[in-house]
């Protein structure tokens, strides 16, 4: 049986084609409103990544839909409660946790030993070897806000640094996590007690009623003088007008994001400190990471067409 798919954002090429392939696909890639509801009209399934909004009204217009895939983390772009409403099964694929992982060590490498100030220099004809100096990771306090499977692999990378390591974590009793931070030395503790022993903070939880603001002036303020912060969760977590300050100020040595709270985020200031690096919400855009969302995605529709579990391949909620 042919399944009527809308495909609203970019999503893996060879997906796209085998989906073509054996079912009834329309895609349109970040739709107009008006688009999105004509796309949405005779859907069953709709496959989303940000920015891709599907509020009430959205869903309202899918009168045949029944199964949202995110394709990847984060749910704010969904109304959850409406979709539940409708019985519409809601599933996110996981971005790959190696990839992300792999992106925080190479934002903090990037603080730590000043490789974007370098780089400029070089290109601009400046030989700065004794400009300044960097430091080591090794010896240094990680501590992760958020230790699922993105912090948790992070904790494996930072622990071959030679890195102390800590977390706070709002499920820290599951077993995963007790065997995870029993292997590497990670130390649970309440957020604030975190930020006032971390060298690096590093922050990869979801973006909710509970974290949004979460790193305002009053935590920020809690972090050792000298410390490094890095994102990337979700850009309305931190605030940064208050991190524009605590750089600004000396508070903290640098700090790395790759998610702003406004995508893209225009002329912010922080783009005018050199002991800031920016990166355009690609944490997750490797070839090994897309390729699995894509698969994850084509394994799900199948899963949903012969009426199996939808969560092996993902996380149904």
């Amino acid at each position: 049986m042919k399944l009527a798919i809308a495909i609203l954002s970019q999503i893996w090429p060879e997906t796209v084609a085998r989906l073509e392939e054996c079912h009834d696909c329309r895609v349109a890639v970040n739709p107009e409103p008006a688009e999105k509801q004509r796309v949405l009209s005779e859907a069953d399934i709709a496959v989303i990544r940000s920015p891709v909004k599907l509020d009430a009204a959205a869903i309202d217009a899918a009168s045949r839909l029944r199964l949202i895939i995110r394709a990847g983390m984060g749910l704010e772009g969904i109304d959850l409660r409406h979709a539940r409403r409708r019985g519409i099964a809601v599933v996110l694929t996981p971005l790959s946790a190696e990839s992300v992982a792999e992106h925080i060590i190479g934002l903090m490498l990037s603080v730590a030993r000043r490789i974007p100030h370098h780089h400029a220099a070089l290109r601009a004809g400046r030989w700065d070897k004794h400009g300044g100096f960097g430091w080591n990771l090794r010896g240094r306090a990680l501590g992760l806000v958020g230790f699922g499977r993105i912090g948790m692999r992070t904790a494996e990378l930072a622990h071959a640094f030679g890195m102390t390591l800590a977390a706070a974590d709002r499920s820290p009793e599951k077993p995963s996590k007790q065997s995870a931070a029993a292997r590497l030395g990670v130390r649970f503790m309440a957020l604030e007690d975190l930020l006032r022993v971390s060298d690096v903070v590093s922050i990869q939880t979801p973006l909710n009623e509970e974290t949004n603001g979460l790193m305002n002036a009053q935590r920020l303020a809690l972090m050792k003088p000298g410390a490094v912060l890095i994102n990337v969760g979700r850009g309305g977590i931190v605030c940064e007008t208050a991190l524009n300050e605590a750089l600004r100020s000396g508070h903290l040595g640098g700090a790395a994001l790759d998610v702003f709270a406004q995508e893209p985020p225009g002329a912010s200031p922080l783009f005018e400190l050199e002991n800031f690096v920016g990166t355009p919400h690609v944490a997750a855009q490797t070839v090994d990471a897309q390729r699995e969302i894509g698969e994850n995605v084509e394994r799900i529709i199948a899963a949903f067409q012969n009426s199996e579990p939808l969560d092996r391949w993902g996380i149904s909620l």
